[in-house]
Formats: C-alpha cells, structure tokens, sequence
C-alpha cells in the first residue's frame, strides 16, 4: 500500500491511523491534527518519507496513554 503526496488539515483523532498493513510507504505527506498524528498497529515493512506531521497534543504525551506503565516509552 501507498499513501503519497496528499495532506490530512485538522484530522479527528489520528492524522492517520493504519492497521495490520504490510509493505507500507508512506511518502510526501502532510499531517496537522490536534492529537495523533499518525497510529501504526501491527504492521510490517513501513517506510515514511518527506513527511511533516504537527500533532501538539499527541496522546503518548498524556501519561494514561502511556504503553509503558509507570514511565515513558522509547522514542
């Protein structure tokens, strides 16, 4: 699958959410959300490209979204 050379202004939860894909390119994307930017889930193969992404309250950030419990995930 491919995603290129479009623009997500003002997405609802995710910019872009993909799950269960393989062989994965995203590629001249731009994604302005007010919370997650782009969810990859069980996907294989995944390459993002001249991509910008403005996600100012991205999920990871709040601590009960957190898949790490009692401390951050690796970034």
């Amino acid at each position: 699958m491919t995603l290129r050379d479009f623009s997500v202004l003002t997405g609802g939860h995710f910019g872009i959410l993909v799950t269960g894909v393989d062989n994965l390119t995203m590629d001249n994307l731009k994604i302005d959300t007010n919370r997650d930017g782009i969810d990859i889930d069980a996907c294989r193969n995944v390459r993002i490209s001249n991509t910008s992404v403005n996600s100012p309250n991205d999920g990871r950030h709040r601590p009960e979204d957190q898949p790490c419990p009692g401390g951050r995930a690796p970034r």
